[in-house]
């Protein structure tokens, strides 16, 4: 993520020692941001090692029924998203400048962590409306997979497109109410 830089009207101690106080900061975000990243794959890592093994018990049954292969399309779906959602993870952190970019103006934008408290709080509004009270409950209704649910709820990773609009189907909302 690059940092704007707004330059202080008055060079002074005091003005200098706000906008050094200000790059700090900056640099502990980055830093807390590439722990995050790092938590966030291990957390997947973990998911995905439940899936292989859940698979790996479903192909050694001796008789494949039609359940157990609704169950490897949940596996598949669902370590699909997981990679989509590394690959996202990796190609915004590569998208981002790393020049500074001197202006008079920061833009205001609403942070990543903004973004993952407003969808978990419309998605909780929701659940509670419909008196959803677990994963397991949200998992029924929405034909996603509860483990998948669970990683939702947990804010460790934001869903794609295509799960919100499963979210919002479900829940009978717009699926902009999400990111809006």
């Amino acid at each position: 993520m690059a940092l704007q830089i707004v330059k202080p009207i008055e060079i002074s101690p005091e003005a200098v020692l706000i906008k050094v106080k200000e790059f700090a900061s900056f640099a502990m975000s980055e830093y807390e941001e590439a722990e995050e990243l790092s938590r966030f794959l291990k957390g997947q890592y973990n998911v995905l090692a439940d899936l292989m093994e859940q698979a790996t018990k479903i192909k050694q049954k001796t008789a494949f029924t039609a359940q157990d292969k609704n169950e490897l399309e949940n596996i598949l779906e669902v370590s699909i998203e997981i990679i989509e959602s590394i690959n996202r993870a990796y190609s915004e952190e590569s998208l981002t400048d790393d020049a500074v970019e001197v202006t008079d103006e920061a833009p205001e934008l609403p942070s990543k962590n903004e973004l993952a408290q407003k969808f978990l709080s419309v998605y909780n509004k929701h659940k509670a409306r419909l008196g959803l009270e677990t994963q397991a409950d949200v998992s029924a209704l929405t034909g996603l997979d509860r483990r998948y649910v669970s990683v939702i709820e947990s804010g460790k990773m934001k869903p794609q497109f295509k799960t919100l609009k499963k979210l919002a189907d479900a829940f009978g909302i717009d699926v902009s109410e999400f990111v809006s």
